[in-house]
């Protein structure tokens, strides 16, 4: 990976970093809060969401799916203007409740995890139209609500 100043959203708003084989994200990306829109941070070796993400509040798409994610920290939530989150095929456990405050998600993609437990709250998400939670096979119910 080249030197952290190189680290900037394009024109669009958008921030590719996918395959770049990173342990934890730069922090030189929470230095544009009002200007990324979309990160892609797939493919890499993430372990943890930090609780700057929380920081992006004009993030509207974030991809974080095939890493080594465990914990999904509920900052997260302070990304109010998400619309799509992927977090497919990592090693998450739980979704925040916290979540439920992303009021404009549309898809959420927790394929593929190990999920033992899907928070009741994510029913409260009115723009949701997409919920995958297929391949979690530790998850054995789902809130009805959600169905």
């Amino acid at each position: 990976m080249g030197d952290a100043s190189e680290i900037v959203p394009n024109e669009n708003g958008s921030l590719i970093l996918q395959g770049q084989e990173l342990d934890t994200i730069p922090q030189s990306l929470y230095a544009y809060p009002h200007r990324l829109l979309k990160l892609d941070l797939s493919r890499n070796n993430l372990h943890a969401i930090p609780s700057e993400m929380g920081r992006l509040i004009l993030l509207r798409d974030l991809n974080l799916s095939f890493n080594r994610l465990q914990v999904v920290s509920g900052s997260i939530a302070s990304c109010i203007r998400l619309k799509s989150l992927d977090l497919s095929n990592n090693e998450i456990t739980r979704i925040p409740p916290e979540l439920a405050a992303c009021s404009m998600l549309e898809t959420l993609d927790v394929s593929n995890n190990r999920l033992d437990y899907c928070p009741e709250e994510l029913s409260g998400l009115p723009a949701l139209y997409e919920l995958n939670l297929s391949g979690n096979i530790t998850l054995t119910e789902i809130p009805s609500s959600l169905c």
